[in-house]
């Protein structure tokens, strides 16, 4: 595999699980007592399954098709697959959406709520990589972010966040380093997005840096998820300490590990995961082969 879709795919599942094994722990908590070590018992959560059922429709398909996105997500609901244990956890935004298709059985891109959480952030990972891998233009990469997202969150705030998060990913892909991928994807054209909606992304926008750790908001709505993450990643120097430094931020952990994990797994390449990590994810035969299959048949 691609190291750097590799450690992508890989660190996202590694920073669902350590974000999972601290959850409902609050920033005070795990600063005052940080959680450092990957329990042998780390289990990866929703985040990893939509992951792995979002991988399975684009490899058995071989192409993009979210009317088979929205049968295997109503499987993870109903059945549990692609699950670890049977889902009592589901996202309020994916219960919505796949109750609204199996009942209408009409447009994908009709049935998400106008919930800002971040769902689209946390299932926007193997589009992204699709996108890379088939040399999308801007154009379609702006109508994938927006139908992938509309799936779930309609908002134009979620489909301009989770648009940011694309462009950065794909040019983290391209070999870009995060300071400039960043700088890349803060110049993008955002003006299709109403200037209400680019306002709400003025810490972003402008430089997230010099935002004060205090004032960072670590909860699962989309804002706060991007800003905590990319605010995470480019002020850490490695990959074990920005899957810390994310998930001891409190608030919907997993889900800000995960993305955190994905973005600095792309950085420093599946080679410098922490392997002691690596060993422990549950499933790891079928997660790594998934991922193979999506990597190899492009």
């Amino acid at each position: 595999m691609n190291s750097r879709y590799s450690g992508a795919l890989i660190g996202f599942v590694l920073g669902d699980m350590f974000g999972t094994q601290v959850k409902d722990q609050s920033r005070n908590q795990l600063f005052n007592r940080p959680v450092t070590k990957m329990n042998d018992d780390a289990k990866w959560s929703e985040n990893t399954s939509l992951l792995l059922l979002e991988i399975d429709s684009i490899v058995s398909k071989n192409k993009i098709d979210l009317n088979d996105v929205m049968l295997k997500m109503n499987s993870y609901i109903e059945r549990g697959n692609y699950s670890l244990d049977y889902p009592d956890d589901i996202r309020s935004s994916l219960r919505v959406s796949i109750g609204k298709y199996i009942e209408e059985k009409g447009d994908p891109t009709l049935c998400g709520s106008g919930m800002i959480d971040n769902n689209s952030l946390v299932r926007i990972l193997p589009f992204a990589i699709y996108a890379h891998i088939n040399k999308f233009k801007d154009t379609d990469i702006i109508k994938l972010v927006s139908d992938v997202t509309s799936i779930t969150n309609t908002s134009e705030i979620n489909i301009m966040g989770t648009y940011f998060l694309t462009r950065f990913i794909i040019f983290l892909l391209n070999g870009k380093d995060k300071y400039s991928a960043y700088n890349m994807a803060r110049s993008v054209d955002y003006s299709m997005f109403g200037e209400s909606t680019n306002n709400l992304y003025k810490d972003l926008l402008n430089d997230i840096t010099k935002v004060k750790l205090d004032d960072l908001k670590s909860s699962n709505n989309v804002i706060d998820t991007i800003n905590s993450v990319m605010w995470v990643v480019l002020n850490s120097d490695n990959y074990k300490s920005s899957v810390i430094g994310a998930v001891s931020l409190g608030g919907d952990n997993s889900s800000i590990g995960a993305i955190t994990g994905a973005l600095y797994g792309i950085i420093a390449t599946e080679d410098l995961l922490p392997r002691e990590w690596t060993n422990k994810i549950q499933k790891k035969d079928y997660i790594l082969e998934l991922f193979n299959e999506l990597l190899e048949n492009k």
